[in-house]
């Protein structure tokens, strides 16, 4: 790509360059806002395959591809190019201002996700499987675990010492589901022989 064309002066282009400028501009992935990350990625490729090395031609770009929601949030690096590496400044603001925090990005993972047949510690070992390399405490996976499971449960597990690990807690879940929900007159004993219960 000759110099003309990557600078985008297309005042100095002949009618097949402006061409080659306008397709390739077309072909920008449209901005995902739920999983910017992931989109920055896309838009790193692009740059790459059609040689954009400059930090003003890839912060024009930028800017012209994102949506008004988006823009606002970004509107005083729009308004006020920063620099001198605007377009890295640009992504690194857009990333903070956007991307989810980790308990949201781990309640939007594990939206949908059910108990079903599953024992309590296998569910524990599925949602950690969902989770892979994302960086997130053990107390929001925690969380999302405890929630998927019946009530019961829960409430047994609320009675634990706070400093009982996750893969405890999984095989109390797992004695617990096996007895089955509690009944009637039953339930006091149920809960503390559960309470009480502790590994070998």
């Amino acid at each position: 790509m000759s110099d003309s064309i990557e600078t985008h002066n297309l005042e100095d282009l002949s009618p097949v360059e402006i061409d080659t400028v306008m397709t390739t501009k077309s072909r920008l992935p449209e901005f995902d806002r739920s999983d910017p990350e992931l989109w920055f990625a896309q838009l790193e490729h692009y740059f790459t395959r059609h040689n954009i090395k400059s930090e003003g031609i890839r912060y024009r770009d930028l800017c012209s591809i994102l949506p008004p929601s988006v823009a606002k949030e970004v509107r005083d690096l729009i308004l006020d190019p920063p620099s001198p590496q605007p377009y890295t400044i640009l992504r690194r603001e857009i990333m903070n201002r956007l991307s989810l925090s980790d308990s949201q990005r781990i309640q939007r993972l594990f939206q949908g996700e059910t108990l079903g047949d599953r024992s309590p510690s296998q569910f524990l070992r599925h949602l950690q499987v969902l989770v892979g390399d994302n960086t997130v405490g053990e107390a929001v996976l925690k969380q999302g675990w405890i929630q998927a499971l019946p009530c019961y449960v829960q409430h047994c597990l609320d009675a634990q010492d706070p400093e009982t690990s996750l893969s405890h807690l999984a095989r109390i879940a797992d004695r617990i589901m096996e007895r089955g929900p509690p009944t009637g007159s039953g339930t006091i004993n149920h809960t503390q022989k559960v309470e009480s219960a502790k590994d070998p």
